[in-house]
């Protein structure tokens, strides 16, 4: 355990100041005892704040996360627990800025602070505005503290739905000195992932609203800012999440499309060469240019037709191109209805060799390499 949390320290504590911190510690606190602690906790010196650290600590008891039962329907008892640990975990994300070492305490917060971060996430809808703080200052703030600490042994299920569903708030904080630090820890975290997992990627699709063209979209904003030349040390990991599997998808080649103009004049700068980033991205932008060249020539032909009605049509031919619809995940020319191969990839008059699929209305596009 980090000496941070440790009782002992609430003994430094001016003895008015004391009692109140002692008080919100004990087993059968009540949530005024709670902010009345953390009244003192805002208004005290930051030499001082840093001693509140064990009280904070013992809001978030993992032990006392309620059940879905506790929640069905919501008691006092259970009310007074949910409401302490939205104390708690504003005071850790907002104290956690303070740490000048928060590796060394990270590890002891996060089996606290996850489990609560979690039941609130799940059950935000539901439970009542008085006992969790503002949506959008609870995932900002999470993104921060997560950022500051994270490393792959950390990883929880369901934590990069979270993570992402922050991000689809930060373009709340334009403007703000919290935007670009939460845009650059956003992208340490994902340089962090490892997004041949399947799973990995899907939590990020879930967590910017549901679909791709949800993630596509936090992805053009990104893009946007990456075009204004800002949060050039944050780009490795945003990086990696544009790179395969992402750029398989018509809504991300159509998201890098509107700005590739953009993108090629930030190639050009003799500054942004001089970056260890530098040979990344240009392998990001021949691949982007490769996706983009095809998509335009999908676009401007007609053979490109796939049936959204698998019961009527589970195939259609067009121009020789044999497009399979379904939900198998990945397609080419060539496949029989059964997904069996067919024949060798179809080489098009402009020879490409192309693996195109549409399934559930979204497009597919991989491996559009010269024949």
């Amino acid at each position: 355990m980090h000496p941070a949390v440790k009782m002992d320290n609430l003994e430094c504590l001016p003895a008015d100041m004391r009692p109140v911190a002692i008080a919100a510690c004990e087993s059968g606190r009540s949530l005024q005892d709670f902010h009345r602690m953390d009244q003192l906790f805002v208004d005290a010196p930051p030499s001082q704040k840093l001693l509140f650290f064990q009280v904070l600590y013992s809001g978030l008891d993992p032990a006392q996360v309620p059940s879905p039962k506790d929640l069905e329907p919501l008691e006092a008892d259970t009310m007074t627990r949910i409401g302490c640990a939205s104390l708690s975990l504003k005071g850790i994300f907002r104290l956690f800025e303070e740490v000048k070492e928060p590796e060394e305490i990270g590890p002891t917060l996060w089996p606290n602070v996850w489990p609560w971060m979690y039941l609130i996430h799940e059950h935000w809808n539901y439970l009542p505005a008085t006992v969790v703080l503002p949506e959008f200052f609870m995932y900002c703030e999470f993104l921060g503290f997560v950022g500051r600490i994270y490393v792959p042994s950390l990883y929880r299920p369901i934590v990069l739905v979270v993570l992402a569903k922050a991000w689809s708030f930060l373009p709340q904080l334009k403007g703000s000195m919290a935007f670009e630090p939460c845009f650059k820890y956003l992208a340490g975290i994902i340089g962090a992932l490892d997004f041949s997992d399947p799973v990995h990627f899907a939590e990020m699709v879930d967590g910017a609203g549901g679909t791709l063209d949800d993630l596509a979209c936090l992805t053009k904003r990104y893009l946007d800012d990456l075009a204004g030349k800002k949060f050039e040390s944050g780009w490795p990991g945003i990086l990696k999440l544009w790179m395969p599997p992402s750029l398989v998808h018509y809504p991300v080649v159509a998201a890098v499309n509107e700005i590739l103009v953009d993108l090629h004049e930030i190639s050009s700068r003799k500054d942004f060469q001089a970056l260890d980033i530098f040979d990344e991205w240009i392998t990001f932008i021949d691949l982007a240019e490769r996706r983009v060249a095809l998509m335009r020539r999908v676009d401007s032909t007609q053979w490109l037709k796939a049936c959204d009605n698998l019961d009527v049509c589970p195939f259609q031919r067009h121009h020789g191109q044999e497009l399979i619809s379904g939900s198998t995940g990945r397609f080419k020319p060539g496949l029989s209805a059964d997904g069996a191969p067919d024949a060798a990839p179809t080489t098009t008059t402009l020879g490409a060799k192309l693996s195109i699929g549409r399934a559930a209305g979204t497009v597919i596009i991989v491996d559009p390499t010269p024949s």
